[in-house]
């Protein structure tokens, strides 16, 4: 069974992407044969690297963060604990040169709009909240491109609207994003 076949598509970094299809048409496995979960045949580029023949965690340590369709958080840390996580495991010895996991996960934090609840427990937010600490957790890894598995999920049109100001600020700063989402008017107020 072939669940993705001839994709060929070009991601640019500060951008704002979209991925949208029917359920089953194939957008989360894409992205987890792209972040080292699936296999693939074929070749993806980044960073004159091919995806697919690496690890996972070696994609992310090339600069590769992702969220998923269900929130993975550990939700009896706290949201700093979360994202420090995220900071300590995941960045290179050449980026902690420059900024501390502690002061990563705080720019992470306030970048995806949830410095505020850093002493909460992830488990206890609201799950739009729950999204936020999620893409935080991704951007900790200071990637150089981000995957969001419908991010807006469960959160209402006001929230949706709150994520998209996020998105476009982290792109704004040179990280490329990839959205797979099922809001077709939400996709396109957002993306490039």
């Amino acid at each position: 069974f072939k669940a993705v076949e001839a994709v060929d598509i070009t991601l640019l970094q500060g951008r704002l992407h979209f991925l949208i299809g029917p359920n089953g048409a194939g957008k989360t496995t894409l992205v987890d044969a792209l972040t080292g979960l699936v296999g693939g045949t074929g070749e993806a580029r980044f960073r004159n690297r091919d995806l697919l023949a690496m690890k996972s965690n070696e994609i992310v340590r090339l600069g590769i963060g992702r969220t998923f369709q269900a929130c993975r958080l550990f939700n009896e840390l706290t949201v700093e604990e979360n994202v420090l996580i995220a900071a300590t495991a995941g960045r290179s010895r050449a980026a902690r040169r420059h900024l501390s996991d502690a002061q990563c996960a705080q720019r992470a934090m306030a970048t995806a709009g949830c410095l505020e609840l850093r002493k909460r427990r992830a488990g206890e937010l609201p799950y739009a909240h729950q999204r936020r600490v999620e893409i935080a957790r991704a951007l900790a890894l200071e990637p150089k491109f981000v995957l969001l598995d419908e991010p807006a999920a469960g959160m209402s049109e006001t929230e949706a609207e709150d994520l998209a100001d996020v998105l476009r600020a982290v792109a704004a700063h040179g990280t490329g994003v990839l959205l797979i989402d099922h809001n077709v008017s939400w996709i396109f107020s957002v993306c490039d």
